[in-house]
C-alpha cells in the first residue's frame, strides 16, 4: 500500500485544512501550510520537517523516507510483524529523520549567520580585517574566524 493522502473534496490541498498523510491506511501525520511554504508534521509531533515551497515537494521528501517494497515484505522477521507494527516502524523512522533534518538545518543556520556577521563586520570596516583573527558570535558562544572556518569544514564533511 505505502503512502496515501486524503485530499479534501473540491478544494486545493492545504488551502483550507491540512492534508492528511497515511501509510498503509493508517494516518500518521499531515502536510500543513506554514508561513514560508508547506511542512510535514508527524502525528503528535510539534516540530515539523523542513519547510518546502509546495505540497509535491513535501510529498517527494516523504517518498524518499518510505521503505522499498522489498523492505516492506522483508525476510522471516518481517513476516511475523503485523501491518500495524510495520506502520509504527515507518512512523518512527520518519520522525527520527525529521529530527535529524531539523538539527542539521539549525546547525547550518547558525554557521551561515556567523559567517554573514563576520562578512558584515568586514564590510562595515574601513580597513581590511584578518577575518580569521576576528571574533564573532556563533550561536551561544563567541569564536574566532579560525574556529568558524573549522566548524564549517566539519559540517560540510558530514553533509
Amino acid at each position: 500500500m505505502g503512502l496515501a493522502y486524503d485530499y479534501p473534496e473540491k478544494q486545493k490541498a492545504c488551502s483550507e485544512k491540512p492534508l492528511t498523510v497515511k501509510y498503509d491506511g493508517r494516518a500518521f501525520g499531515e502536510i500543513r501550510k506554514v508561513k514560508d511554504g508547506y511542512q510535514f508534521f508527524a502525528k503528535d509531533d510539534k516540530t515539523g520537517g523542513p519547510v518546502l515551497s509546495n505540497v509535491p515537494e513535501v510529498q517527494n521528501s516523504l517518498i524518499a523516507l518510505q521503505p522499498s517494497k522489498e523492505e516492506r515484505k522483508g525476510g522471516d522477521a518481517k513476516e511475523k510483524e503485523t501491518p500495524d507494527d510495520q506502520s509504527s516502524g515507518m512512523i518512527k523512522k520518519i520522525k527520527k529523520e525529521l529530527k535529524s533534518t531539523n538539527a542539521t538545518l539549525e546547525n547550518a543556520i547558525i554557521l551561515l549567520t556567523a559567517s554573514f556577521d563576520l562578512l558584515e563586520k568586514q564590510s562595515a570596516s574601513e580597513k581590511v580585517l584578518n577575518v580569521l583573527e576576528e571574533n564573532i558570535r556563533c550561536g551561544e558562544i563567541e569564536v574566532d574566524g579560525h574556529s568558524l572556518f573549522d566548524d564549517i569544514g566539519k559540517f560540510l564533511e558530514d553533509a
